[in-house]
Order: C-alpha cells, then sequence, then structure tokens
C-alpha cells in the first residue's frame, strides 16, 4: 500500500513513517522540512507541494490509498497564535479533504485528542461525552474533527482519532514537541541532570505508550470491514501521574548513565491545562476491534532516554 502521511517531519508523523516503512509500505512525506533530513533516504517520493493548487494536491492524492493527517499546531502554538489555528483547517485540512474525495481516497485518519473533552479531567469519558474544553488546542481538534465527518460519505471512511498523551522516541531531535510532558523530561535529563516538574504532584494523565499507538494504526488500517463507528480514543484507560512518571525516568536515566538526579516540584496553581485527580478515558470502541493495551511505559522511556543521551554525544540536542 501507498500512505500519506502529513506532518511527516513531526513527533508522531516521522514515527508512523518509520512504522509504515517497517512494514514494507511505500510512503509519500508531507512536512514543513525537508524530507530527506528526518527520514533518510527512505521515504518514496517526497514531494513540496502548493497547498492552495487543487491540482496539485488531488495528483499527489491519486497516488495513495490512506492519508494518515498528522499536522496541525501543538497546544503552545494554538495558545500564543489563535488566529493561525483557527485557520489551519481551511488552509490544510479542507484542501487535503478534497483532494481525497476527488482522487477517491477510501480511507482517512485525523490525528485529534482526548484533550477535546476537557481541561481537567474527572470521571469517566467515553466517544459519546460531550467535548466541551475551550482551550483553542482543543478547538482546533474539534473543529478538525467536525470537518472531517462532514466529508464522510459513501464509500469513504474517513476516522477522527482521540489521542492520549503518547510517550516514545522522535526519529529526529528536530521535532516541535519538547514540551510534551515526557520529551520534556527526558530533555532536562539530558542537559541538566534534574527534572523540574511545574504541574501539581496531583496532576494525572491517561499516558500511551508509541507501540500501543502504533499497533492501533495498524490495527484500523488493516481492518478488512470498516467499523460502524468512526471515533475512537487511541488511550491506554489508565491514569498516572507526573510525579509517577518523572520518577520513571529518574530512575530509567540512572540504569542508563549512572547518574542520580533530582526531582524538583514547583507550586504552579495554574491547573488549566493539566489533568487533575482520578479519571477514566475508555477505549472500549477499539478494544471491540481486539485491541489490547500490550505496550510498556518503561521501555518507552528507557528508548526515548537512550535517544537523548546519544543526541547529547552528538551535539544535536534541541
Amino acid at each position: 500500500m501507498k500512505v500519506l502521511v502529513t506532518g511527516s517531519t513531526g513527533f508522531l508523523g516521522g514515527r508512523l513513517i518509520e512504522n509504515f516503512l517497517a512494514a514494507g509500505h511505500q510512503v509519500i512525506a508531507l512536512g514543513a522540512d525537508s524530507y530527506t533530513s528526518v527520514m533518510g533516504n527512505n521515504v518514496t517520493s517526497p514531494v513540496m507541494i502548493d497547498w492552495t493548487n487543487r491540482c496539485e494536491l488531488t495528483t499527489v492524492c491519486q497516488k495513495v490509498g490512506l492519508v494518515i493527517h498528522a499536522a496541525g499546531p501543538n497546544a503552545s502554538d494554538c495558545l500564543s497564535r489563535k488566529t493561525s489555528a483557527v485557520a489551519f483547517h481551511d488552509r490544510y485540512t479542507r484542501p487535503l479533504l478534497e483532494a481525497c474525495k476527488l482522487a477517491n481516497v477510501t480511507r482517512f485518519f485525523f490525528l485529534s485528542s482526548v484533550h477535546v473533552y476537557s481541561s481537567e479531567f474527572l470521571g469517566s469519558y467515553d466517544e459519546e461525552s460531550p467535548t466541551l474544553n475551550d482551550h483553542p488546542y482543543a478547538q482546533m481538534k474539534i473543529d478538525g474533527e467536525k470537518m472531517v465527518a462532514a466529508y464522510r460519505e459513501g464509500g469513504l471512511h474517513y476516522f477522527n482519532l482521540r489521542l492520549s498523551n503518547v510517550i516514545g522516541y522522535p526519529v529526529t531531535p528536530r521535532i516541535k514537541a519538547w514540551d510534551l510532558v515526557a520529551n520534556d523530561y527526558a530533555l532536562q535529563l539530558a542537559r541538566f541532570n534534574k527534572i523540574t516538574i511545574k504541574s501539581e504532584k496531583s496532576s494525572s494523565r491517561d499516558f500511551l505508550p508509541m507501540s500501543d499507538f502504533l499497533n492501533a494504526i495498524d490495527l484500523l488500517v488493516n481492518l478488512k470491514k470498516v467499523p460502524h463507528d468512526f471515533t475512537f480514543n487511541v488511550c491506554s484507560a489508565s491514569c498516572t501521574s507526573v510525579a509517577d512518571l518523572a520518577s520513571l525516568f529518574v530512575e530509567q536515566w540512572h540504569e542508563l548513565t549512572g547518574q542520580r538526579s533530582k526531582l524538583t516540584f514547583l507550586q504552579n496553581r495554574d491547573k488549566s491545562d493539566h489533568c487533575f485527580g482520578q479519571f477514566l478515558i475508555k477505549n472500549d470502541r477499539l478494544r471491540r476491534l481486539n485491541f489490547s493495551n500490550s505496550g510498556s511505559l518503561d521501555e518507552e522511556v528507557g528508548a526515548l532516554l537512550l535517544k537523548v543521551r546519544n543526541w547529547k554525544h552528538q551535539g544535536v540536542l534541541p
């Protein structure tokens, strides 16, 4: 199969490309940078396109059977540049969906976020829960989901995947995702041999091993029978405190380097961007398709720390 991945120079996009190539698929990569600098020479037909040129975009889509739309501004970009976040889907997502429709691309996956539900998780959530988060990042994802749903018709199977906090190594240090909790912890250890935690000790999140994210994508891509549902929570269905995650990073860093590190908590009372207390984000829909959470946070943290240690030795840390 030939696959198109947008956001190919990003955290998830890079790992998706790596995963598809390992499975023997061909990949067309759309991103912001030079693709050969991201994945060596393994990406098939790397292209730079004019997103405003419908003919050019449709021609690219005619070459593929599947599109993974992983591109989009991160949470901090949405907060600092709200106008750009609002305009993103009109500039990129709508033309891509229109091109896919014209090219008869039958499967399209939009990477959304579980943070569409709330800014402070409490209780349990499934795909039918209301999307109440008014943070610009969540609103950007909600707008994208609505746009994807509007193009879902006939034989076009377009999915919204609501991801929790994915933990894994990036394929390059040049990603714009070092403010994600796990990536931030790894970078702090590599730079300073300590972790300063800005959120409260009670702050908890649903942390998803990268291997489970990739397995969920593989499952949905390879389904013989298209499911009735088109929105899926892709998560661990468990709750882990940031304090416990940081302790795991410190333990793994000590095993890897022999260095003992210090944990420091800042008394940050701003709870708007964090999940607090006990909560549950359900992934029963995915489980009914025979998905299981078999990934290991320990292994993902170890692989991430190994990457940043090597990049430090190479002098390429961001």
